[in-house]
């Protein structure tokens, strides 16, 4: 077998193919990885605060609430709609939740309010979903 570092072997349906592994290729399949990589070790470098455990426990902490926003606008893509209104939602319940706890109502009712009002406001978008679906595939 032929040695060089500029090929790769790779085996298609029985037959020997030579793949270059040249810097194009790699950038374009793997640049944001590598560009987060750098990133990342920059910031490191430049900041102590950065690399810590409670910085990375702030950082999860804040996904979180973008993992819950994503999950709800995953169920509307699978049902082929498209709702812009996630980010307006967050924010109203956002500043509802702030303004029942500024105003000395209790946490449970700071949080409970503002949670039923998004489902209220989630159940009518999808509820004009699925008429308009319904609308359509009758006609």
């Amino acid at each position: 077998m032929e040695k060089n570092t500029d090929k790769m072997l790779t085996q298609v349906a029985g037959k020997r193919q030579y793949q270059s592994l040249d810097l194009k290729n790699i950038v374009l399949q793997h640049g944001t990885l590598i560009g987060f990589i750098i990133v990342f070790g920059l910031i490191s470098i430049l900041s102590p605060y950065f690399a810590t455990m409670s910085n990375f426990i702030s950082v999860i902490n804040q996904m979180v609430i973008l993992f819950m926003m994503a999950l709800g606008a995953s169920f509307a893509l699978i049902e082929g709609g498209f709702d812009l209104s996630i980010g307006a939602i967050t924010g109203l319940s956002a500043v509802l939740a702030c303004g029942l706890q500024d105003s000395g109502h209790g946490l449970i009712i700071a949080l409970t309010v503002p949670l039923l009002i998004a489902a209220v406001i989630g159940l009518i978008n999808s509820m004009n979903i699925v008429l308009k679906k319904a609308m359509q595939t009758k006609t």
